[in-house]
């Protein structure tokens, strides 16, 4: 026996082992470095010591700051002082430099920019303990921005016309959710991050064999690496419904393996495996300047490294096949369109910071007194403003108030400052309720019956008081990120 009486024991030597592992992989967690595969999900990498900081500090790319979309405005703080974090993730289908060599050339509309050929809007909630992941189809046609041209489209056109900064404009104005951070990743860096990390496991319901996206992959399940797992997310004629909806429910199970993948020992306590993927990683996003370095990145990933796998949760906006009763039917009859009001809901839920599950807090400020029913109470929206969608957005508010809203139309004059709600004889404490809902909001007398509520820019933000306690069920029941891999892949979330 060795050691002097009354020492302490020496602890197991497994144990040893275990807390050194477990250290070195909280260590490793305040270096995080987010960065998004087609996607959204966690980069882990270990600490680097001052030429290393500064080789990815140089290998970072960012996009020059530009106004946020009109009317567009931040959510507030929660009881804690705490805000929600909403990153716009773009995955570019550009060809140009290395990604012509990955994928091949062709596809003249997608030189320079290129289109964002995967947009997901990643919303952390306020108390950094959640994440929501919503994909929003490339093929959706809806309203371009004025940077894009301000005509009818797909809005995946609005990054090719203006780049990074007019798809965020084009987002924001969609969905009127404020987006503190932008990340942008191509083909190539795709492939190098991948590889990085020795590849990802996948599952294959089918073999496929597209002889229009040149892509063969066998089925069952396996590892796939660098242009295969590009293949795999890509693919979208030989699975599922054969358009964007399926991939996307396929882009979710694979971040979902890749977050799973990234949380296991064997990468986590590699220094040259975590060297590898941060290097691949800092090398292959442009980011916004508010990211635009290794200590911006790395106060950003400690800020949200509480978030496990099983609070991280993927849907897919509410979209149908474009209907034929919209406008330019036959240009856009292989599209798809947004489904009102359900979209609209899901939009506000992330807008407001709607709790996702019973331990998710609201982002907005609690109002002084509970928010009165507008239960029996209908009332008639205007949009009198030119903020598309807002008088939508609005509605679908009021509505999780429990008061009966007919389709939101626009009013006679859209150059109204502020909100105004008229009330016909007898429907005085009715409007009084509903004003109480819009800070500001003038009463106005009028003829005829029930009431009127006209939207001026000084509601712009679409958010009544109170907010949504709680997401829609399609929010709520989304996939989560700790779902199996093979689960659900043969249809659209």
């Amino acid at each position: 026996m060795t050691g002097r009486i009354g020492a302490p024991p020496r602890p197991d030597e497994r144990e040893v082992e275990r807390r050194r592992r477990l250290a070195h992989r909280r260590r490793n967690k305040i270096l995080m470095i987010t960065a998004y595969v087609s996607a959204a999900c966690l980069v882990l990498i270990s600490g680097a010591g001052t030429w290393i900081y500064f080789k990815l500090n140089g290998n970072i790319k960012s996009i020059a700051a530009a106004p946020h979309a009109s009317g567009v405005q931040a959510a507030g703080t929660n009881a804690a002082g705490q805000r929600p974090v909403n990153v716009l993730i773009m995955g570019s289908d550009t060809r140009a430099g290395k990604n012509g060599t990955v994928v091949g050339g062709g596809l003249k509309d997608s030189a320079g920019y290129g289109h964002s050929d995967t947009t997901m809007l990643m919303h952390i909630s306020a108390d950094h303990q959640h994440a929501t992941v919503m994909s929003i189809p490339r093929d959706t046609v809806t309203q371009l921005p004025a940077c894009a041209g301000g005509r009818l489209g797909q809005i995946n056109a609005a990054y090719s016309a203006g780049g990074p900064t007019c798809a965020r404009t084009m987002v924001e104005t969609l969905t009127h959710i404020y987006i503190d951070h932008m990340i942008i990743i191509d083909f190539n860096g795709f492939v190098k991050m991948v590889d990085a990390i020795g590849g990802v496991p996948v599952c294959v319901p089918t073999a496929i064999n597209d002889t229009i996206g040149h892509i063969k992959l066998k089925a069952g399940s396996y590892v796939v690496h660098g242009t295969a797992a590009l293949d795999y997310v890509r693919e979208r004629e030989a699975l599922g419904d054969g358009g964007d909806r399926s991939r996307i429910t396929r882009q979710h199970a694979f971040i979902s393996s890749m977050i799973k993948k990234m949380e296991s020992n064997g990468v986590l306590l590699n220094p040259a495996t975590l060297l590898s993927l941060a290097d691949a990683a800092t090398k292959t996003i442009t980011v916004d300047t508010g990211l635009n370095s290794v200590g911006k990145l790395m106060s950003f990933a400690n800020s949200i490294k509480a978030i496990q796998p099983s609070k991280i949760k993927f849907f897919t906006v509410k979209t149908q096949n474009y209907p034929v009763t919209m406008p330019n039917y036959a240009t856009w009859k292989m599209q798809l369109a947004l489904v009102h009001p359900d979209a609209d809901a899901e939009f506000a839920a992330l807008a407001q910071d709607a709790a996702v599950d019973t331990s998710t807090k609201s982002a907005s400020p609690k109002p002084k007194a509970a928010v009165a029913s507008g239960k029996g109470i209908t009332v008639n929206v205007f949009n009198g403003t030119t903020i598309q969608g807002l008088g939508g957005r609005v509605a679908t508010a009021l509505r999780t108030h429990h008061y009966t809203v007919p389709a939101a139309t626009t009013a006679s004059s859209t150059a109204h400052t502020t909100t105004i709600v008229e009330y016909a004889p007898g429907q005085y404490a009715h409007a009084k309720t509903l004003a109480k809902l819009f800070a500001g909001a003038q009463l106005k007398s009028m003829s005829g019956t029930g009431i009127d509520l006209v939207i001026g820019t000084d509601q712009a933000s679409g958010v009544v008081a109170g907010g949504p306690a709680k997401a829609p069920t399609t929010i709520t029941n989304a996939r989560s990120a700790t779902v199996s891999a093979c689960t659900g892949l043969t249809s659209g979330d």
